[in-house]
Formats: C-alpha cells, sequence, structure tokens
C-alpha cells in the first residue's frame, strides 16, 4: 500500500518557508510527508512560485519571473546543442542526416554558416555557442541570487513594518497568500494615515 504524500504546492505554504528558501536547489523543503517524486516537487514550486509572483504583480516579481525564464531558456538551448551534436558525432550519421540536425538548430538561433563542413559548423556550436550560453547562464544564475536576496531582505522588513502598521505581531508561521494580503492591506493603511496626517 501507497503511503501518503503530502507537500506544499500553492500559496498556503508559509510565508517564512518560501523566502528563506528561494534560493534553495534541494526541494525536499517543501515535504511534509511521504516521498514524492523530483518532478512533483519542481512542479510544486514552480506552481508557488508563479502564484506568488501573480499576486505581488510589480516591477520586482516580474525581474525575477523574467530571470528564470532567461536560466530556463538558456539551460534548454545549452541542452538541445549537447544532445544534438552528441547525436551528430556518435551515431555514424550520414551527411544529411547531420545536415538535418544543424539545420534543426536554427530555430534555437544558431546561425548556419553556408560553405562550411559540417565538422567546422559542429565545432562553431561546441566552441562558441554552448560556451557563450554557459557563460550567460552564470551570469543569470547570479542576477537570480541577488534578486532573491533583495526579496527576502525585503520580506524582513515588511513583516516588521506590517507588524508596525497592523499595531500587533504577526505570526511567522502565516502562508504566502496571508502575507501578500496583509502586506497590502498595510500599504493601504499607510496611504491612508500619511493622507491624514498631510
Amino acid at each position: 500500500m501507497k503511503g501518503k504524500i503530502d507537500y506544499w504546492k500553492n500559496g498556503e505554504i508559509p510565508a517564512n518557508l518560501f523566502f528563506y528558501n528561494l534560493n534553495n536547489e534541494d526541494l525536499s523543503f517543501l515535504i511534509k510527508d511521504g516521498n514524492p517524486s523530483n518532478e512533483d516537487l519542481e512542479k510544486a514550486w514552480s506552481d508557488i512560485q508563479d502564484e506568488y509572483f501573480e499576486l505581488e504583480g510589480n516591477r520586482k516579481a516580474s525581474l525575477l519571473i523574467t530571470t528564470r525564464n532567461r536560466i530556463a531558456l538558456l539551460v534548454l538551448k545549452i541542452n538541445i546543442c549537447k544532445i544534438s551534436v552528441n547525436i551528430a558525432l556518435k551515431n555514424n550519421l550520414n551527411e544529411d542526416q547531420i545536415n538535418s540536425i544543424i539545420s534543426g538548430l536554427s530555430r534555437i538561433k544558431i546561425k548556419v554558416i553556408k560553405d562550411s563542413s559540417l565538422i567546422d559548423q559542429l565545432t562553431l556550436i561546441v566552441e562558441q555557442y554552448i560556451p557563450s550560453w554557459e557563460t550567460e547562464l552564470e551570469i543569470e544564475k547570479e542576477n537570480l541570487k541577488k534578486h532573491v536576496s533583495k526579496e527576502v531582505s525585503n520580506y524582513e522588513e515588511v513583516i516588521e513594518s506590517m507588524s508596525d502598521i497592523k499595531d500587533r505581531h504577526l505570526p511567522e508561521n502565516m502562508s504566502l497568500r496571508r502575507f501578500s494580503a496583509v502586506k497590502k492591506s498595510a500599504i493601504k493603511i499607510n496611504k491612508q494615515r500619511l493622507k491624514q496626517a498631510s
């Protein structure tokens, strides 16, 4: 009999768990019970982040989404190229088959150089395109870390501010949805107070 599997998969995740793990590649922090698959955890984490960015709907959130998307696209391009080159070099393919693989790579912005040999074209992919994308990937990962660090420190500041504005201690384990709602409410209250004070 299959054991119970339970893990965080939406905005009900505690806000502190979400923020303090924004840059964590080990998704086991999502597990509440049982042994979910890596695919389940990856989908859950992606869904949680998407929900948060949607709830926030601000420039910072959209920067994080854009950076995450760039990273995913670069990883995909690098993997497609490595697999394609591997297939072309290790499977005794004929010229037409290799040509077909190389022209298929034009969909991911690899420019096919006419009048150059197939080996030269494959070498160009291995020595220029892949290293260039790998460098870009490292830059984007660093950008993501910076954005995430700002989100974490922003979270701590926001919790403190919200407690002051609401004039009560806010629970550390409140859900991400609740955090977002309380934050919006606190911003609204603060604006009203500032308006009344002026």
